[in-house]
């Protein structure tokens, strides 16, 4: 749904930017409702600063009880964060290459995260 939706506005003209805004408000309240933990870890999908709290404080059990599975909870909060950055940053750039049709390459690299849900490990 958060797909379609994406591709939707994607097609919306700029005159329509409050409605696309409700949308994708709307998908995101979707995604934070829907997918509350990442391979088990409580994880924020729609923001950082959560996550960034997290994997600090994850950061701070490793070093105190050296616990292997506190570093392990760290780092995939710290990877998050940085995919989360990248995407963002890419999203600048080809926002001012391509304008409004730019989500529709974060629509491709959604479906992609949609593939690798449905893999077995």
């Amino acid at each position: 749904v958060e797909i379609i939706a994406m591709v939707f506005v994607g097609c919306l003209p700029s005159s329509m930017n409050v409605l696309a805004n409700v949308i994708l408000s709307f998908s995101c309240a979707m995604q934070v409702s829907s997918f509350k933990k990442f391979r088990g870890i409580p994880f924020a999908t729609t923001m950082c600063i959560g996550n960034m709290r997290s994997a600090t404080e994850f950061l701070a059990k490793y070093h105190i009880t050296k616990e292997k599975d506190f570093i392990y909870k760290s780092v995939h909060y710290y990877g998050a964060i940085f995919i989360f950055a990248l995407g963002s940053s890419l999203g600048v750039i080809f926002s001012k290459i391509l304008g409004l049709i730019s989500i529709w390459i974060a629509a491709i690299f959604l479906f992609i995260g949609f593939l690798l849900m449905l893999m077995k490990e």
